[in-house]
């Protein structure tokens, strides 16, 4: 037995000893080159990102040492880490991400940077619908953060003594009336010409506690109602007004100065030239002739870190109203001095009215403030929209770097109808995005949205709707 064992061992031993190499021969096993004991090695020994090859030491691909190493010359090597990365210099604004274009690093709009409808529905035992209750006298809301909104003040058609808001949840879209309690003004103040038709709407945060503004050009009153009761006080109004018989207004409050600002106007003749300023604190108008033609249909923002005021485009007329045409023009605006810094929006913008806009801190990384812009008009027949022009691309503006970049390409608005007998033809515009053909939105920051709100007149059957856009990665998220 023992002797059998023996054997046995060194048969298997032998056999060990000789093995199949790839072409199916014997060979012995310290000449098989698939021996790892016989792979070469480098000497001094690999870094990391490199691998031996034929003695020497390479980088691996998608590995650098260098910059040079990098496959592409958008590409930058990011030394302590070994790899390549496109980078952007100067670094992408919040809304972009740096790519690589042909050769080139370039900042790119995100593919997740787009509008968004957001849907309503009216919700009461009177009013049913899909759109947005509206003052007349065009677009006029608040929000508080963005997902709650008032889009406008009224009175109870069976008992004027009632009063309310048109509030909006956006993350729900349900529509609904909030009843006024408290103090409330005259049940036919006069917002202007006689009626509730030109409405200021506004929020603040005071002392710990919300508060929608609700005011207008000729009101007695600002209404100061508690965002969560809806309990009203009235602040008594006073002084240098505008005027009585004058439509569309732009205006913008600065909740951190207490003031709501009005800068362009539609007068019995001409347009307006005058900054009219609201303290909402003691109620008082004043009002400051401005070095700039007479404006209206533009759009306005307000720096809270400063208090400068930028208005942009509009129309403008230089004879009273006789003739009038829009413009490519913006002013940096002092309301406490009056004093006007013209701008010229580049040409890729060029000359164009009903501009929506909105100042943002929030979201104007890595600057320290921008203005977003959206949409507008060339409005050159009141009758036959095929000979207007309507956008609806968005852009973006850093003043401190007086730099321009569009966000978001103009795309098909929407559709012409047959034309009447006339040979006129109107404008329907697509719904899904915000086209609201001659008339102007209105924008502003939106944080529980990351992003913007703008609310308009969508022609010609859809009515007031709201739309969305995100632009912040991390809070969307993305």
């Amino acid at each position: 037995m023992y002797k059998f064992f023996t054997v046995f061992i060194c048969c298997w031993v032998a056999f060990a000893l000789t093995a199949c190499d790839d072409d199916g021969k014997k060979t012995a096993n310290n000449d098989n080159t698939n021996n790892l004991n016989n792979v070469v090695q480098c000497d001094p020994a690999c870094e990391g990102w490199e691998e031996c090859v034929d003695g020497a030491c390479e980088v691996m691909e998608g590995a650098c040492s260098e910059t040079a190493d990098c496959p592409s010359p958008a590409q930058t090597c990011i030394v302590d880490q070994h790899i390549c990365q496109v980078l952007c210099d100067p670094g992408c604004p919040l809304f972009a991400t740096c790519e690589d274009v042909e050769g080139v690093a370039t900042c790119v709009t995100a593919h997740f940077v787009q509008w968004r409808h957001r849907e309503v529905t009216i919700v009461d035992p009177v009013v049913n619908g899909t759109s947005l209750n509206l003052p007349v006298d065009g677009v006029a809301y608040a929000t508080m953060g963005g997902s709650q909104a008032i889009t406008s003040y009224g009175r109870d058609l069976d008992d004027p003594g009632v009063a309310y808001l048109w509030h909006v949840n956006l993350h729900t879209g349900e529509h609904t009336k909030k009843t006024l309690t408290g103090v409330l003004p005259p049940a036919d103040m006069n917002f202007c010409g006689g009626e509730d038709w030109c409405q200021f709407l506004g929020f603040e945060f005071v002392d710990t506690r919300g508060y929608w503004l609700v005011t207008g050009p000729r009101a007695e009153s600002l209404l100061r109602i508690d965002a969560s009761t809806y309990e009203t006080t009235l602040v008594a109004t006073s002084g240098d007004r505008p005027g009585d018989s004058s439509i569309s207004y732009t205006h913008v409050f600065d909740s951190v100065a207490r003031k709501l600002y009005v800068f362009g106007h539609l007068a019995p003749a001409g347009f307006s030239s005058t900054l009219y300023t609201l303290d909402l604190v003691t109620g008082v108008w004043t009002a400051t002739a401005l070095e700039v033609p007479q404006t209206y249909d533009n759009c306005l923002v307000v720096d809270t870190d400063n208090g400068l005021l930028s208005s942009f485009g509009g129309r403008v007329t230089f004879d009273g109203g006789q003739t009038s045409a829009p413009t490519d023009a913006y002013y940096v605006i002092d309301p406490i001095d009056g004093s006007v810094t013209p701008g010229t929006m580049p040409e890729e913008i060029g000359a164009r009215q009903a501009l929506s806009c909105a100042w943002t801190n929030n979201f104007a990384y890595p600057g320290d403030g921008g203005i977003y812009l959206f949409g507008g008009a060339v409005l050159n027949d009141h009758y036959n929209e095929a000979l207007n022009v309507y956008y609806n691309d968005t852009w973006y503006f850093e003043p401190a770097a007086n730099q321009w970049t569009r966000v978001l390409a103009q795309t098909d608005p929407g559709d012409l109808e047959p034309a009447d007998e006339y040979g006129y033809q109107a404008f329907v515009g697509d719904p899904e995005q915000p086209n609201f053909g001659r008339h102007r939105g209105v924008m502003s920051e939106a944080g529980s949205f990351c992003g913007f709100l703008v609310i308009g007149e969508v022609p010609i059957f859809t009515h007031a709707q709201a739309y969305t856009l995100g632009v912040d990665a991390l809070c969307m998220g993305k």
